[in-house]
């Protein structure tokens, strides 16, 4: 599903060169349920943004089932990210002037065989937020915006989520719905799903965990 071969990506700061990532290779199977821990500035994040075509690697190669996403076109790197992947980030970044539910259906206006409203108000129900579709972002709590954006990256139902502290600003009940509707979707869909968090807890419900020092990988 996800290779990873030989993976380098440096910034510059001042006169240093800093290695976000360094000489990475890794595997993730279809269907896998796995996190990546790690310390602040240990890259774990980086690897995730190259893992799914937001950054250009400066060395190696990222291939999402067997096709090399830098060897894509712009345009073609795009319609692969919004056909195969989910992304949640550290934050919600929900567009303030739309609807929970036009939210939930963005990643639709790109998508081929279009998901609609029902679909969106499903996903809105998995995730407790059935009676928000018609608020809007600024009406919601932080951990209500975390989960429509839950929502949001699985409404083109992705083979792969990747997702950074997806759990993050969320209470202990909420956390545990969110990750039993993860345990879900990795069941009964084999939807992949790589986790970045500082939460061991959170790593510790995952079949695989994988640590990330100085921008180098090991598996736990």
């Amino acid at each position: 599903m996800i290779e990873i071969n030989g993976l380098n990506k440096n910034y510059q700061a001042g006169s240093q060169i800093l290695k976000a990532v360094d000489d990475v290779t890794l595997g993730v199977e279809a269907g896998a349920f796995v996190s990546i821990v790690g310390h602040s500035g240990s890259g774990k994040t980086t690897l995730l943004s190259l893992m799914g075509g937001l950054t250009s690697p400066d060395s190696g190669v990222v291939s999402i089932d067997g096709q090399d996403l830098w060897r894509l076109g712009h345009d073609q790197r795009a319609e692969l990210r919004n056909r195969a992947m989910g992304f949640i980030y550290q934050f919600a970044s929900l567009l303030p002037t739309l609807t929970v539910l036009e939210n939930v259906l963005l990643p639709t206006m790109y998508a081929k065989g279009k998901k609609g409203s029902a679909d969106a108000a499903k996903l809105l129900d998995e995730v407790g937020l059935a009676d928000k579709a018609k608020s809007f972002p600024a009406e919601l709590s932080g951990g209500q915006q975390r989960r429509v954006a839950i929502a949001r990256a699985f409404i083109n139902e992705p083979k792969i989520i990747l997702a950074d502290e997806p759990t993050g600003d969320l209470d202990e009940d909420t956390e545990a719905e969110v990750l039993g509707f993860f345990r879900h979707m990795n069941r009964e869909y084999a939807t992949t799903f790589v986790i970045v968090t500082h939460n061991t807890a959170l790593a510790a419900t995952t079949n695989r965990t994988y640590r990330m020092t100085g921008g180098r990988i090991a598996l736990v």
